[in-house]
């Protein structure tokens, strides 16, 4: 899927509000399953929100959006 700078600056101002204010963990929900790790909101969920926003900052920031294209793949 091609995936828009809005979209992108949507999911990054999501992973702040989340990382802001830990009730809102309902934005950003985990999911059972072998592929997809633990369903706890835990250390471990906020470290990759973290690890997600520098992602998000460095794509958003190195991206020139209107000659290059971010595209998400899923591989399971």
């Amino acid at each position: 899927y091609i995936v828009s700078k809005e979209k992108l600056e949507e999911l990054l101002k999501t992973v702040n509000m989340v990382l802001k204010d830990s009730s809102l963990t309902h934005l950003l929900p985990t999911k059972s399953g072998f592929f997809f790790g633990s369903t706890l909101y835990d250390e471990w969920y906020f470290q990759d929100l973290k690890n997600t926003k520098k992602i998000l900052k460095k794509v958003l920031r190195e991206t020139d959006f209107e000659k290059q294209l971010v595209v998400y793949r899923a591989s399971w």
